[in-house]
This record gives structure tokens, sequence and C-alpha cells, in this order.
């Protein structure tokens, strides 16, 4: 059997991760007669990399949230609102800061650096490791930096889409549906089956990037559209459903009901 020694601030911490832990059936972990300690125990053959992950996961949803919080609080002076806005973008670059710099230190990595210069490493002091991980990880402001940019960009660009259901709510419509053609080629068509030409003229956003498929319908304006297409899990198909909403409805190409010959028309 391996075993490890969890020594714990608190008896509260400690009933914490043995509540935490239960979600992996190949540990078992329990308070001993000391209540800030917890012996846990696997079989050989768990790996390693196992252990790790646990630790890691822990790491995630207890350690990231109190120190976040606290920094958000105590050095960028957010309030309880924004801190819980800014928490799931916090989290999710935790778990991976290649796409922030590629010289920035994650926090696996720190969790693994620590855990490999401990003398004894099945005998770890949680406390210890809180501090290496957060208080000596001098990244960490920069992910939390990155985190509130995220957030910031994330409720510009929220901003831009409601002024934009807005301007589409009220404006007067133009077509009352437009059937599109979206598959190897682009192409709009009014209810009859005509070919309209493609809006030449772009939308102007300050946040957004407007695909052809959204600068179209924006500049034609029509009460209902059908779009025809096999491609259905676009970003061009993702942003007309948020802002067309009820308006659009996503078909299969080959559901398109104009005649064929209809694409070849200038």
């Amino acid at each position: 059997m391996k075993e490890w020694v969890l020594r714990f601030e608190t008896a509260a911490d400690a009933r914490q991760w043995v509540m935490f832990s239960h979600q992996d059936k190949q540990f078992f972990s329990h308070v001993t007669n000391d209540p800030n300690v917890v012996r846990m125990i696997a079989t050989e053959s768990v790996l390693w990399s196992r252990w790790l992950d646990l630790l890691f996961s822990y790491v995630q949803a207890v350690m990231v949230p109190k120190h976040s919080k606290r920094m958000l609080k105590d050095h960028y002076y957010l309030v309880d609102e924004e801190i819980e806005q800014i928490m799931p973008f916090v989290l999710n670059l935790s778990e991976d800061t290649l796409p922030l710099h590629s010289q920035l230190t994650s926090l696996y990595s720190h969790l693994v650096r620590y855990v490999h210069q401990l003398e004894t490493p099945y005998d770890i002091s949680l406390s210890n490791l809180e501090l290496f991980m957060f208080d000596g990880h001098s990244d960490w402001v920069d992910v939390v930096g990155y985190a509130i940019d995220e957030w910031q960009f994330e409720m510009q660009f929220q901003d831009q889409m409601e002024r934009l259901r807005q301007w589409i709510d009220q404006s007067r419509s133009l077509y009352r549906r437009i059937d599109v053609y979206d598959a190897d080629v682009l192409l709009f068509f009014d209810d009859t089956g005509k070919r309209i030409d493609q809006p030449t003229e772009r939308v102007i956003t300050d946040y957004l990037i407007i695909p052809s498929l959204t600068n179209g319908l924006l500049s034609l304006r029509p009460e209902l559209i059908n779009i025809f297409t096999n491609y259905r899990k676009t970003h061009a198909l993702y942003q007309v459903k948020n802002l067309f909403q009820e308006r659009a409805t996503i078909f299969e190409e080959h559901e398109f009901p104009h005649e064929i010959n209809n694409l070849s028309r200038s």
C-alpha cells in the first residue's frame, strides 16, 4: 500500500480534505487522532501522477478561490459582486498559463516543484504548500491580472452584443425572410428564392469580430432567418443565434429550398 500523511492548519481544513478526496475512489482518507492530520492510503497500482492530479484539484477547488478573492479585494479593491464574476476567469487561466505567456510558470508545475523538493514527499504540510503555491509564486499576480483583463473584455463584449440586439429590435426590417446557403460558399436569398448580392459595407464595432454571415444579416435586417449549413459549431453561427435569437433557425444544407442552379447566378 502507498501512504501519505497530510498536515493541515486546522481541523476544519482536514475534514474538508477528507470530504473532497472522496471524489476519487482510488484513495482513502481519514482524520487521525490528531484532528489536524489526515492519513491517506492507496494501492501500489495508483500512479504518482494520479496523486498529483488529486492534489492539484484540491489546490484549484480550495486554494485558488481563497487566495484570488483575497488578492482581488486587497490589491485591486474590487467589490464582492465583481470578484464573483472574475473568479471563473481566474480558475480557467490557473489551469493553463501557456495561452497567456510561454514564460509564465503554471500552477501545476509549481506544485510538482514543491513536492519534488520535499525530503519526504509522503509527508506534506498543506500550510507550507499553500505558502509556496501563492505567496512564493511571483507569476500568480500576473495570472490574476490577466483574469481581470479577460473579465473586462468579456463585459465590453457583452455590452456590445446587447447594443446590437437593441439595434436589431429597433430597426425597420428590409426583408420578411432571408434564406442563407452557408456551405462551400456563402449566399443570401429572399423568401422567393431570388439571389441577393452580399453586402460589401462592413459593420464596425469596438469589441466584436463580425464574420461575413453576421455582417450580411445585420445589413439586410430580415424579420426571419433560415440558415442551411453543415457547419453547426462555428463562431459565426453562434454569434448569429446570440444576436438574432428566436429569429434565426438552423437547418441542414440538403434542406435548402431553392433551386441549386440559383447558386451560379451572379
